[in-house]
């Protein structure tokens, strides 16, 4: 018994021996073929894996996710307009402007700017102004929705007054916009008597232009509107040569010496187109006279 004891104990110990050895011992490296087998084993068993069907579950089962992008905004048709019509676009309060007929009009062109507000004081100048917003049919109804509902806050002074005070709630929305605009035309038109001491007296000088390049154009059209208030011109501008020619002598000397005289041989249209035209002309000989270039007659200032 001890001497089997011994040799177990004798083969214990030389056990980790060999083993040490045999992990000492260099392998050969392997062939060729070797690796070309080993690579098609692991190729095979990969197939083999990935082709193995998995059990269903609510984890790997594929959904039909149509029904979820029926109304993809990116992939919509663009919307085309209709020629001939515009998209509906939305007015801004400040676009308006404002009626007021007791502000102070400096230059009596009808309407100021007050920072960035347009302040209306000739009554005939804000209802154009407002008509011009509702020429568009595609654009009119909702135009005039909104004007409507901003007239309180657009008439302001003795306008606002009137608003208030004078029309019921039944006259400020029963007849529309039209009907609104109307009153306001009859209740602030101008005197006549007024109209006729503004249009015999008001003259418009060559330094004016110096200062404002449209001074021509608003005079002339302050002008006429005293003449329409004074029934001396009416909606057809038929005795236009008569009036025109008196607006042409309330002007300077200066200024008539750039711009004719009106040619019964011609029209109102035509007429006004010219002035437009002789603007820049007037423009600058008022810059030479009085900014220095030279004097009126040619001479040098200096």
């Amino acid at each position: 018994m001890s001497r089997s004891m011994k040799r177990n104990i004798g083969e214990l110990a030389n056990h980790p021996a060999n083993d040490q050895e045999a992990i000492r011992q260099p392998q050969s490296p392997p062939t060729k073929r070797q690796k070309t087998e080993t690579t098609e084993e692991k190729t095979d068993a990969a197939a083999s894996f990935l082709c193995m069907p998995e059990p269903p579950s609510e984890h790997n089962v594929v959904r039909d996710m149509t029904p979820y992008f029926k109304s993809n905004p990116v992939e919509q048709t663009p919307q085309t307009t209709t020629p001939g019509t515009s998209a509906i676009s939305l007015l801004v309060r400040a676009d308006i402007g404002r009626f007021n007929p007791d502000y102070l009009d400096e230059r009596a062109a009808g309407m100021e700017i007050h920072g960035r507000i347009m302040v209306f004081t000739d009554v005939d100048l804000f209802i154009e102004h407002i008509e011009s917003f509702l020429q568009d049919p595609a654009t009119a109804a909702a135009h005039e929705r909104q004007i409507m509902q901003w007239l309180e806050y657009l008439l302001i002074g003795s306008a606002g007054l009137w608003w208030m005070r004078e029309l019921d709630r039944v006259d400020r929305r029963l007849g529309g916009l039209s009907e609104v605009l109307a009153d306001l035309e009859r209740r602030f038109r101008l005197n006549p008597f007024v109209a006729a001491v503004k249009f015999e007296y008001g003259k418009l000088s060559l330094r004016e232009i110096a200062f404002d390049r449209n001074r021509p154009m608003q005079f002339v059209q302050r002008k006429l509107r005293y003449a329409r208030a004074m029934k001396r011109l009416d909606e057809e501008n038929t005795e236009w040569v008569f009036v025109m020619l008196q607006v042409w002598f309330s002007m300077d000397a200066g200024i008539r010496a750039v711009l004719s005289p009106p040619n019964p041989l011609h029209t109102f249209d035509d007429y006004i187109e010219e002035i437009k035209q002789r603007t820049p002309d007037l423009k600058s000989r008022a810059l030479k006279i009085y900014y220095g270039l030279v004097w009126e007659d040619g001479s040098s200032i200096n």
